[in-house]
């Protein structure tokens, strides 16, 4: 995925009114949302296992590289959210 979204990035940049740049653009969402994705799965598969420092390190990558997909910002901020809970009530 990262392989595809720096080249999508790259006709874009370099291209940016072609048909090339509408398709980069349709290619870089689906491949930040499927990266996003893969990241939360992590973190809950990690939250699952009670290793909530790894969890807690999917999650925010997440909010740090993937601002602009809210609704999976939002699932990651809960899941840290879980981890803080967790570490708070020891």
């Amino acid at each position: 995925e990262e392989n595809l979204i720096q080249t999508c990035e790259k006709i874009i940049n370099e291209f940016p009114e072609s048909e090339e740049a509408n398709w980069a653009k349709k290619q870089l969402k689906k491949a930040e949302q499927n990266t996003a994705d893969y990241y939360l799965q992590i973190a809950r598969f990690y939250l699952k296992k009670g290793n909530k420092k790894a969890a807690r390190a999917r999650a925010q990558w997440v909010v740090d590289s993937r601002a602009s997909l809210t609704e999976r910002v939002k699932e990651a901020k809960e899941i840290i959210d879980l981890t803080m809970q967790s570490v708070n009530a020891k």
